[in-house]
């Protein structure tokens, strides 16, 4: 009997395990989405990031100030999800951090959505630096 306890407990990690992994690839790789163009009052003369935050994300402060560092030149912008929640259900935010790349002509070049996934995203750009 435990022996069946103990296989239905694995297989039901392991389904879980799956499920997580493909929402977690699901929310971080959010290229293929139509997205609108950034408002202007969100945009710079330049490259454009913008962090769509929660009250309560402990990620989205330290992204949002190590995007400014290793892009001095770029508009980085902090979107707090509770006061402009138009804007984040235009972009499909579901998740915060979500963070997008815009280009100068407002369009959204690329969309990374999750803590784990915009980390590592923000660390991929770090490296790139050299």
């Amino acid at each position: 009997m435990r022996i069946v306890v103990v296989v239905v407990l694995l297989a039901a990690f392991a389904v879980a395990k799956v499920w997580y992994d493909r929402r977690s690839t699901s929310l971080s790789d959010r290229s293929s989405l139509d997205l609108p163009s950034v408002p202007d009052r969100l945009c710079g003369p330049g490259r454009t990031w913008i962090v769509f935050a929660t009250e309560y994300c402990a990620t989205c402060g330290p992204v949002t100030e190590r995007l400014r560092a290793l892009h001095p030149d770029d508009t980085v912008q902090k979107v707090m999800v509770e006061h402009d929640s138009g804007l984040a259900d235009a972009f499909a935010v579901r998740t915060a951090p979500t963070l997008l790349e815009v280009d100068v002509t407002g369009d959204v070049v690329h969309s990374v959505a999750g803590a784990e996934a915009v980390l590592r995203h923000v660390d991929a750009l770090a490296g790139s630096r050299g």
